[in-house]
């Protein structure tokens, strides 16, 4: 049987939007891009502001929440930061108060220990007393000057002396080598004969005055 088409027949109108049954489970829903937020901002904002952290703690955790995601990384990020930062802080001020405590201190220094001074022996063979060690030259004021002859003996004599030829020894019987030794006239003749001071060096480091008789041989000694 064959139908035929007829023109003023109604075209049949389409089933509005919507009419159809959704398909079983439903419309697939498109899926967001949800970025996780880090926790290096907690960790930034921690190790500068210290307690807070916690602001920023608390604002990433709640967008994580909001996202369905755990929260508990955030809140352990900043408890772990700032117990760092807190022990750095005491390192820190425990290092700095043992340093201020050791630059107040006034330094320690050793007590003045008694020296027993050298026991020099004159030249050429009287033993003489030896005088308390001094770091102070001669404070006794030479005689006015003397004119001395050609060959009279001189302090820079003396000194070059007492350098070359002196014989001293310290308290246990050891010899005590001379370094130097600076000699002012006390009271003298015209032959540089009399009595001298004399700051005496020695290559230890001590140093002594001395008074020194020299007579018209040459021969010199030292006096209490």
């Amino acid at each position: 049987m064959t139908t035929q088409y007829d023109p003023t027949t109604p075209y049949p109108q389409q089933p509005p939007m919507g009419a159809y049954p959704p398909p079983q489970g439903g419309y697939p829903s498109v899926p967001q891009q949800f970025k996780v937020p880090g926790v290096g901002p907690v960790i930034a904002f921690t190790a500068i502001f210290g307690v807070f952290g916690a602001i920023s703690a608390a604002r990433r955790s709640g967008k994580a929440k909001r996202a369905g995601f755990p929260t508990n990384k955030y809140w352990v990020t900043f408890g772990i930061t700032l117990a760092v930062v807190w022990a750095v802080g005491g390192i820190i001020g425990a290092i700095s108060s043992i340093g201020a405590a050791k630059s107040t201190t006034p330094p320690v220094t050793a007590a003045a220990a008694t020296v027993a001074p050298t026991t020099p022996s004159a030249v050429p063979t009287t033993e003489a007393a030896a005088v308390p060690a001094t770091d102070v030259v001669a404070t006794e004021a030479p005689v006015e000057e003397v004119e001395l002859a050609d060959d009279a003996y001189t302090a820079a004599w003396l000194q070059d002396e007492i350098v070359a030829n002196g014989d001293f020894k310290s308290a246990d019987g050891e010899p005590s080598e001379v370094a130097s030794a600076t000699c002012s006239a006390l009271d003298i003749d015209e032959m540089g004969v009399g009595s001298y001071q004399c700051v005496i060096d020695f290559t230890s480091g001590q140093r002594q005055s001395q008074n020194i008789n020299l007579d018209d041989s040459g021969a010199w000694v030292t006096v209490a």
